[in-house]
């Protein structure tokens, strides 16, 4: 029995062996996350745009007399032909408790992903009636 114990033929492979099996076990949340990044990224750059076209909306209403032109119940736009595949709703309503001429509006800009997942972006603003 000692005779086994001294005798180290053979430990380096078991040391490789060891090895690989700690650095493979390391290296699988990166590879995950090499996988899932492209995803993120894709999906970073449709809110942005999302966000964009719901400031872009937000923007013409606060400018003077553009109150008239705020629509009562959640409108969608026309499709923008730049922005296939969003769609842009503009909804509004009078706070209750203050005076008329202050509106809540809210602008909703919604998506699908290549996974037919459904999103949205809202954007909610105050207008007030100006002279």
């Amino acid at each position: 029995m000692k005779r086994w114990i001294l005798d180290e033929q053979g430990s380096l492979f078991l040391e490789i062996l060891a090895a690989m099996a700690i650095v493979t076990i390391g290296l699988i949340p990166v590879i995950v996350g090499f996988e899932l990044s492209p995803a993120s990224l894709d999906q970073a750059g449709k809110q942005m745009v999302a966000l964009n076209l719901a400031r872009a909306r937000i923007e013409p209403l606060h400018a003077q007399g553009a109150w008239a032109t705020i629509p009562g119940p959640a409108t969608a736009d026309p499709p923008n032909p730049a922005y296939p595949g969003y769609t842009v709703s503009v909804g509004s309503q009078t706070r209750t408790g203050l005076p008329a001429d202050l509106k809540d509006v809210t602008v909703t800009v919604s998506w699908s992903d290549v996974k037919g997942i459904a999103h949205a972006v809202r954007l909610t603003t105050s207008v007030a009636r100006r002279p």
